[in-house]
């Protein structure tokens, strides 16, 4: 499995970003509702993206299976399409993280 280093935001890139953030919030973060989310799209499009490195993971059909974002040490973002979640992305992102980019702190939602 490659990860890749975005080196450019196209807005084809950062559309098919955000439908990865999307459909893996949808099936991961339960305690946001419908208005939470769309509030939150075009943050996380236009402002939440720019803020990050990015790295992805393509699937064989050469679609964004799944991506990470890091600032300074911290891991900000790991999002991963439900479909190709089992494939241990999230592992290697964070072995990434950790042993190529000095990354030593995560930013985690939770709900209660």
């Amino acid at each position: 499995m490659k990860i890749e280093k975005l080196q450019s935001l196209s807005d084809e890139i950062l559309d098919e970003l955000l439908i990865v953030w999307e459909k893996s919030v949808r099936s991961s973060h339960h305690f946001l509702k419908e208005e939470d989310i769309e509030y939150f799209k075009p943050l996380v499009r236009d402002q939440y993206f720019l803020a990050v490195k990015l790295f992805v993971i393509r699937n064989e059909n050469g679609r964004i299976a799944a991506f990470m974002g890091l600032s300074d040490n911290m891991l900000e973002m790991l999002f991963v399409l439900p479909e190709e979640q089992g494939h241990g992305y999230g592992k290697a992102f964070v072995d990434y993280a950790i042993n190529k980019c000095n990354t030593y702190k995560v930013d985690v939602n939770i709900s209660k």
